[in-house]
Formats: structure tokens, C-alpha cells, sequence
């Protein structure tokens, strides 16, 4: 009887994890290798959903076993990540698109993946290494075409900031001549101004200068006629 509750508990905790591992639905968004980050997502998973998965298998014990539920190729790799039992052979990224090969060394299985936001999309799943490979290649090939136009709004996007940025400093360097042309009409309209008074000035002390000089000419005649006078 004691065995057999303790395979129940077993199977259950088998159950639990499985149907754990199985609900995880994308990659996670940090950097670095698709299998560290699944790996990373599998420890946090595992840590937060210890206390659930224990109770859940004390349930379990107590309840018919349950037939192991059937993975997908998508649920099987994301299984085998978590649980470090494959090999990063090789990753493609297009933008957000991307392709890897997966070995697992246990079994010989290669695994070839086509994912979207590191989120597993297409699965592969053969024992043959070169059919693996075809598949790795077909796949990165088409995570090429599937960004195409994601890396198309990247470049553009790029170009248009670019086009903005110069359009801007040219906008900034307008603004600026027009300031210095205003600036330098104002200023030459002052030059005028100031030119048309100091010539007007300067006809002014002209003209003045030949009165004075003609007064002094009337004063000098009248002066030597007085001293005629005197030596007479």
C-alpha cells in the first residue's frame, strides 16, 4: 500500500509538471541564446509554482492516474529546454523572426525551430542530421523573407529620422540667415540715416567755413585800408 501511494505521488508530481512545462507560451524577451532564456524562464516557472505543484500532488495521490498528456513538437522542445537536456547548435535572427537547431544528445534528436519574438512557431523534429540541417537552413531562409519588411521599416524608419533631423538643421540654419539679413538691413538703414545726417553736416560746416573765410577776406581789406589811412 505504501508503494503504491508513493508511485500515485510521483505520477502526480509527473502530471503537474508536465501540464506546468506545457503551458509555457513564448520565449522569453531578454538577450541572449534561445535556450538560456527558455532555461531562465523554466527555473522562474518551476520556483513560483512549487507550492501549487506539491498540493496538487497530494490531490493527486488520492485520485485515479492520469494518462500523461501528448506534447506538441512546440510543448516538447520548450520541455527539453527547461530542463537542459538540449544543445544550441546553431541560431539564425532576421529582426524579429529567427530559426535554431536543437540537438539532444540523449536520444540523437535534432530539433529545427522557426520563432517569431523568440516565441516557437514551427518545429522540425528528426534523427537525421543532414535533413535537420535542411530544415535549420529552410527555416532561417525564411525568417530572411518573413523580416524583409520589418528590416525594410527599420532602415526607412532610419532614413526619414535622418531626413527630419537635416531637415530641421536646415530649417534652424534658415532662420538663422534671415536674422542676419534682418539684422544687417537694419543696421544699414542706421549707416544711412547716420551717412545722409553727417553729409548734410558736413555742407553745413562747408558753407559755413566759406562765409567765415569771405568775412575775414572783408575784415583783412577793411584792416589794410585802415592802416593806409594811418600812414597817410
Amino acid at each position: 500500500m505504501g508503494e503504491r501511494m508513493s508511485r500515485l505521488t510521483t505520477l502526480g508530481a509527473v502530471c503537474v509538471l508536465a501540464g506546468v512545462l506545457a503551458g509555457c507560451q513564448h520565449f522569453p524577451a531578454s538577450n541572449g541564446s534561445v535556450v538560456r532564456n527558455m532555461e531562465q524562464q523554466g527555473d522562474a516557472t518551476n520556483q513560483s509554482e512549487a507550492t501549487a505543484a506539491q498540493a496538487d500532488a497530494d490531490d493527486a495521490a488520492n485520485a485515479a492516474p492520469a494518462p500523461a498528456p501528448v506534447l506538441s513538437r512546440v510543448d516538447e522542445v520548450r520541455q527539453h529546454i527547461q530542463n537542459r537536456t538540449v544543445r544550441e547548435l546553431r541560431t539564425t535572427y532576421n529582426g524579429i523572426y529567427g530559426a535554431s537547431l536543437l540537438f539532444h544528445p540523449a536520444d540523437l534528436v535534432y530539433y529545427a525551430v522557426l520563432f517569431e519574438n523568440r516565441n516557437a512557431w514551427r518545429v522540425v523534429k528528426t534523427d537525421d542530421p543532414t535533413k535537420a540541417e535542411k530544415a535549420y537552413r529552410d527555416y532561417a531562409a525564411e525568417s530572411a523573407k518573413l523580416a524583409k519588411a520589418e528590416l525594410e521599416r527599420i532602415q526607412l524608419e532610419a532614413r526619414y529620422n535622418k531626413a527630419e533631423r537635416e531637415l530641421l538643421n536646415k530649417a534652424d540654419e534658415l532662420t538663422s540667415l534671415q536674422r542676419d539679413i534682418e539684422l544687417r538691413e537694419r543696421q544699414e538703414s542706421v549707416i544711412k540715416s547716420q551717412q545722409a545726417q553727417l553729409r548734410s553736416y558736413v555742407e553745413q560746416l562747408s558753407q559755413q567755413q566759406k562765409d567765415a573765410e569771405e568775412q575775414l577776406k572783408i575784415l583783412q581789406r577793411q584792416i589794410e585800408t585802415l592802416e593806409q589811412r594811418a600812414r597817410q
